[in-house]
C-alpha cells in the first residue's frame, strides 16, 4: 500500500511537471510582485517560482484598424534545463482576457540549438488588461520543482502621457467648442444637439495647459448640460464617436536615412501604438513617402528604401493626403494628417513642373493646407488640423522653420529636434491632442432650436466655467 501511495505521488508530480502550467495572475496590491497565482490544489501562494524563460517583446506593427498588434516574443529558455530541451519540447502561447478565459495563438517547437528564437504572434488590442502566457511542454523528466514552465507578460500599453491622469489635474478646466462643430435635430420628439468640445487644463510638472484625456470612461458624470440654468435628470450628456469619428491621415517617412539612424523600429513603434490608442474613434489612412508616394494598407505594409536609392519628397506626400481628402474623404468626420520626416524635402519639385524652386512647391502647399481646411470648415462644418514631427538627425538638415509653416497653416502643431527617446513622447502628445476632443451629444426634452444651453465639466474637485452652446 505505501509502495502504490509514493507511485501515485511521483505520478502526479511528473504529470504537473510535463503539462503546461495553468496558473492564471490575478491582483494582489500586497505581494512583491502584484500577483497572485493559484496553485493545482486550489491553494494559494503570494509569489510564482521562478521561470525557465526570460520573454521579452517588440511590437511590430497593426492591422489597418488598430484591432489586432502584432507583436515579436523574444524567448530564452534557461540553460540549467539545456538537457531536458528535446525535439518534442514546445512553447505553448496563450491569450487570456480579463474574465480569465484563455485561447491557444500559437504553439511552435523550442529552438533545441540555441535555446534562444523569436515568434511572431497578433493578439487583439481591445481588451488592454488582457495577458499573454507562454509556456513550456515536452521536457524531460529532471526539472527542478521550484522552477515554473511559464511566464506571463502583459500586453502592450498604448501611449499615454502623465498628463492623461486626471488626479494630476491642478486646476479647473477649460471647455472650448471647436468651431463649427455645433448642430442639432429633431429626433423621435427631442432636439438632439451635437458638439465637440477641447478640454485644456494644468497638471503638475507642467508649465502650461496641456489636452486632458480620460473623460470619455465617465462622459455623464463629468460633463453636465444647463437648460435655461437649470439642469433636467432625465437627460445626459453622451459621447457619440460612431457618428463623429475622426479620419486620421498618417504620412510617413521611409527613406533610408530612418534605418541608417537606427530609428526605423522606435518610429514604427511610436506610431503602432498612436494607431491603437485612437483606434476606438478613429479611421485611418496611411501613406509612406520617399521619392515617390506609396499608398499602404496597414503598418504591416511600410518599408523602407535601402541607401543610396532614396529621397524625401514630403511635400508631395501631404498633398497626395490634402487630395484624397478632398475628393475621398467623408463628409461627416473631421480629418487629422500626421507627419513624420528626419529629411528637407528635395524631390517633389518633380512632380510640379510649372514651379521653378522648392521654395515655389512649398508656397503652394502652404496655401493647399489652408485652402483645405477653410473648405472643410465652411462647406462641412468639419475640422482639419496638421501635426508634423521631425527626427533631430545631425547628417541631415531640416529646415524647421517652414515645417513650423506647415503644422500652423493646418492649425496643428510641429514638433521639432526630436530625439530618440522622444518620437514616442511625441506621438503620444499628438495622440493627447486628438483624444482631447470629445463629441458629445445631448438629447432634449426641450424641442425648441432657441434654448439657452450651457456646458459644465467637473473633474474631482474642480469646476469648470460653463460655455453657452450656439443655439439659434
Amino acid at each position: 500500500m505505501r509502495t502504490v501511495l509514493i507511485a501515485l505521488i511521483l505520478c502526479a508530480i511528473t504529470t504537473a511537471c510535463d503539462q503546461t502550467n495553468t496558473a492564471i495572475p490575478r491582483p494582489l496590491g500586497t505581494s512583491p510582485n502584484g500577483l497572485l497565482f493559484d496553485d493545482p490544489d486550489g491553494n494559494s501562494r503570494p509569489t510564482a517560482a521562478a521561470s525557465l524563460l526570460s520573454i521579452n517583446t517588440q511590437l511590430r506593427s497593426t492591422s489597418n484598424d488598430g484591432g489586432h498588434a502584432d507583436l515579436s516574443l523574444f524567448y530564452t529558455i534557461d540553460n540549467s534545463v539545456a538537457d531536458q530541451v528535446t525535439g518534442a519540447t514546445k512553447l505553448i502561447i496563450d491569450y487570456i482576457n480579463s474574465d480569465g478565459q484563455s485561447r491557444l495563438i500559437s504553439r511552435v517547437a523550442a529552438n533545441v540549438t540555441q535555446l534562444r528564437d523569436e515568434i511572431q504572434i497578433s493578439v487583439p488590442t481591445d481588451d488592454l488588461t488582457a495577458t499573454i502566457r507562454v509556456s513550456l511542454s515536452g521536457l524531460r523528466d529532471g526539472i527542478p520543482n521550484d522552477k515554473s514552465m511559464h511566464k506571463t507578460v502583459h500586453l502592450p500599453t498604448v501611449i499615454t502621457r502623465q498628463s492623461t491622469d486626471l488626479s494630476l489635474l491642478i486646476s479647473k478646466p477649460l471647455l472650448s467648442l471647436v468651431e463649427g462643430s455645433y448642430s442639432s435635430q429633431l429626433l423621435n420628439g427631442r432636439r438632439l444637439h451635437r458638439f465637440a468640445i477641447q478640454v485644456e487644463g494644468m497638471i503638475e510638472g507642467h508649465s502650461e495647459a496641456v489636452s486632458i484625456t480620460g473623460l470619455e470612461n465617465n462622459v455623464s458624470n463629468h460633463f453636465k448640460a444647463y437648460e435655461f440654468d437649470s439642469i433636467d435628470p432625465e437627460s445626459s450628456v453622451t459621447a457619440n464617436y460612431e457618428e463623429q469619428n475622426i479620419a486620421v491621415y498618417l504620412v510617413i517617412d521611409a527613406s533610408s536615412s530612418i534605418v541608417s539612424a537606427g530609428q526605423a523600429h522606435n518610429l514604427i513603434d511610436a506610431v503602432s501604438r498612436s494607431v491603437i490608442s485612437l483606434a476606438p474613434n478613429a479611421e485611418f489612412d496611411y501613406r509612406q513617402f520617399t521619392n515617390d508616394i506609396d499608398r499602404i494598407g496597414s503598418l504591416r505594409e511600410l518599408s523602407f528604401d535601402e541607401p543610396g536609392q532614396s529621397g524625401t519628397a514630403l511635400y508631395y506626400g501631404i498633398d497626395s493626403a490634402l487630395a484624397d481628402i478632398e475628393n475621398f474623404g467623408s463628409d461627416d468626420q473631421d480629418k487629422v494628417i500626421v507627419v513624420f520626416t528626419d529629411g528637407d524635402d528635395r524631390a517633389s519639385r518633380n512632380f510640379y513642373p510649372a514651379f521653378l524652386s522648392h521654395a515655389q512647391v512649398y508656397d503652394y502647399l502652404t496655401q493647399r493646407i489652408r485652402s483645405v481646411k477653410l473648405a472643410q470648415q465652411q462647406l462641412l462644418g468639419r475640422q482639419l488640423q496638421t501635426f508634423i514631427v521631425s527626427f533631430d538627425q545631425s547628417a541631415v538638415e531640416v529646415d524647421e522653420q517652414l515645417l513650423e509653416g506647415l503644422a500652423s497653416a493646418g492649425g496643428g502643431q510641429h514638433f521639432d529636434h526630436i530625439s530618440e527617446g522622444d518620437i514616442q513622447g511625441a506621438f503620444g502628445r499628438i495622440v493627447d491632442d486628438i483624444r482631447g476632443v470629445y463629441y458629445l451629444e445631448y438629447s432634449s426634452q426641450q424641442t425648441p432650436d432657441n434654448t439657452e444651453l450651457e456646458l459644465e465639466l467637473t473633474v474631482g474637485d474642480f469646476i469648470s466655467d460653463r460655455i453657452r452652446l450656439p443655439t439659434q
